[in-house]
């Protein structure tokens, strides 16, 4: 997914990624997915959410942002979760703790 460090810095634009989306069975990139992203709060309140899109120049990477307007708090843990969904079924979901912060905080 990764967001690295394991911070989401309030008031700035976060990148978020997808990587390597591949069917497990065959090795065969799965492009026409979609990959949507949630921030939601450690007791499951939503706080944001939104659509990765798949970056045609890659081996099955999808790519997305969280704005820096999400309305998050100085030291308070957040799930980030990236769910793959296509129509055949194919479902994956990677979830992550990260905490809020700001980017000038040591």
């Amino acid at each position: 997914m990764p967001i690295t460090p394991n911070y989401l810095y309030i008031g700035a634009d976060m990148q978020v990624s997808y990587l390597g989306v591949k069917d497990r069975r065959t090795g065969d990139a799965l492009p026409d997915g979609t990959v949507t992203w949630e921030v939601k709060t450690t007791g499951g309140v939503s706080v944001a959410n939104g659509v990765l899109s798949y970056d045609e120049t890659s081996d099955s990477d999808y790519y997305g942002t969280i704005p820096g307007d999400t309305a998050l708090t100085d030291g308070t843990e957040y799930v980030v979760i990236l769910k793959y969904e296509d129509d055949s079924g194919m479902l994956d979901e990677r979830r992550e703790t990260y905490q809020a912060v700001y980017r000038t905080k040591t």
